[in-house]
């Protein structure tokens, strides 16, 4: 499910600014009393308790002794590293907007030389044999978004004669693109004379969906925080737009309450590498081309209750999924459903980024809710083959489906592929494999594997190839170029069953 080009979730990782429409509860000028890694287990250094806390657990020898373990290979009921913070010590009102456009600056893309062709032959051309070794059909001296050079372009080259069937196709598709980007203006501005960028153009239409989706569900559904105010930007802006850190945001989100409503704009953090230990897993699909599943430990941060859940291993997807449901089960005995327990501190709720837009499959847009996690995945032997991660995630509504009974599964994004090598082999298990150093993958040579594929369950070889002789004239586009001879039949092939044409 990739996300919106111009959603929260989307935006460069080093762009964010936060706001919410709450305000600071305790009269002091942004500050907090306990630091981030305090929070986590209050107690051994004399820190308290916070109120979205539990009691610290009861200390034995052995948790006294044991030092937690950061890294990788530890317990999942290790800590999540902390940095220690105090909000009024941050910058949080100086801009960083220089820093982001140098930064984008140098990661402009480079472009190559216009491509050249000259051809004397019959036109059109159609015969990929005679372009150059080098050709690149994409022109790569241009921009993919410029529409009118890329129509230009394309006009030129069907008046050259060359390859007419495929860039009279992408003519077409840059031109309703560019009806499409006009529509989309006229949506946002209007009439007015304002001159806009397409990326905030985009990024107004994203926030005006999201405010109509808001508005239609906010009465229908309990759970949602109020954003309102914040797509509008009538919140209170709490910082100018600076790198994302966590250590930061939840800092700031406690702060002021964040989980009434805050807004996280263009945040992307993608998560941290890990250390080169030997430590392998694998998963198989369910079926014979069916999709991958597999566990994540997962937990809301300042928690040392963690469970594990189902998503679907998605290479297409670059936004986390889990559901409603999911956030009773991740809350364990923090939250009391039958009220106060004497003793016992309740969670408020998850901490709120904000609402971003994602495109589905088939074009539909669905806002989602964004709130913090933290991940890890753990191997057969249950210890963690990544840290604790802290990611963002998107909330669907209602129960997560039982697996096996349809249903849309949650999605894992891309966080997996920043801490793990992954692999895979030519092998009937089509097994995947994730491994925290590159050797400990031990994937089988080719040899090996093909050696060892039984024929496919059902498959059934082709009757007839389809050779150039045998392309019915009305098909072709062109007139076929002369091709080399090909044999009547080729050695070997299975010939069709009696009574099949």
């Amino acid at each position: 499910m990739p996300p919106h080009r111009n959603v929260l979730a989307r935006q460069h990782n080093t762009r964010g600014s936060v706001s919410t429409q709450g305000t600071d509860n305790t009269g002091d000028p942004m500050d907090i009393s306990a630091s981030a890694s305090e929070r986590q287990y209050p107690g051994k250094r004399g820190a308290t308790t916070p109120s979205r806390d539990m009691p610290p657990p009861k200390r034995t020898k052995a948790t006294e002794e044991r030092e937690p373990n950061y890294g990788i290979g530890g317990s999942p009921n290790d800590p999540t590293f902390r940095r220690a913070l105090r909000v009024k010590d941050l910058d949080l009102h100086k801009s960083y907007v220089k820093e982001f456009k140098r930064a984008a600056e140098a990661q402009k893309k480079h472009k190559g030389p216009r491509q050249h062709f000259e051809y004397d032959g019959p036109k059109p051309m159609a015969d990929i044999t005679l372009l150059p070794d080098d050709w690149n059909s994409n022109e790569p001296d241009l921009d993919d978004e410029d529409w009118d050079a890329q129509i230009k372009r394309c006009k030129e080259r069907i008046e050259e004669g060359l390859m007419t069937h495929a860039y009279e196709a992408k003519l077409k598709g840059f031109e309703e693109a560019k009806a499409r980007e006009a529509a989309l203006i006229k949506s946002v501005v209007g009439d007015s004379n304002e001159l806009y960028s397409m990326a905030v153009i985009k990024r107004l239409a994203t926030l005006m969906e999201i405010q109509e989706d808001l508005e239609n569900k906010e009465d229908k559904t309990k759970t949602k925080t109020d954003q309102i105010p914040n797509v509008k930007a009538l919140g209170k802006k709490l910082c100018e737009p600076r790198p994302f850190d966590w250590d930061e945001f939840e800092a700031v989100n406690d702060k002021y309450e964040g989980h009434k409503g805050f807004w996280v704009e263009g945040s992307d953090v993608e998560a941290a590498g890990t250390k080169e230990v030997n430590a392998i897993i694998s998963f198989t699909p369910r079926g014979p081309g069916q999709l991958y599943y597999y566990k994540v430990a997962c937990r809301f941060p300042n928690f040392a209750w963690w469970h594990e859940l189902e998503f679907m291993w998605d290479t297409g997807s670059s936004l986390m999924t889990m559901y409603e449901g999911d956030i009773r089960s991740l809350m364990g005995p923090q939250i009391a459903p039958q009220g106060y327990i004497p003793g016992i501190h309740l969670y408020h709720g998850p901490r709120v980024l904000g609402v971003i837009q994602a495109a589905a499959y088939g074009g539909n847009a669905i806002s989602f809710e964004m709130i913090e996690i933290e991940v890890c995945l753990l191997d057969d032997h249950r210890k963690r083959m990544t840290p604790w991660i802290r990611r963002s995630v998107g909330i669907m509504m209602g129960l997560p489906p039982v697996p096996g009974t349809g249903g849309s599964p949650r999605l894992d994004d891309n966080w997996l592929r920043h801490c793990v090598y992954v692999g895979t082999a030519p092998e009937v298990s089509q097994a995947l494999r994730f491994a925290t150093s590159p050797g400990a993958l031990h994937l089988p040579n080719r040899g090996t594997c093909m050696a060892n594929i039984p024929p496919m369950p059902n498959w059934v070889p082709p009757l007839q190839p389809l050779w150039r002789t045998h392309i019915p004239p009305l098909t072709a586009a062109v007139p076929m170029p002369p091709g080399p001879t090909w044999p009547e039949e080729p050695p070997n092939m299975p010939r069709a069953a009696p009574g099949v044409p």
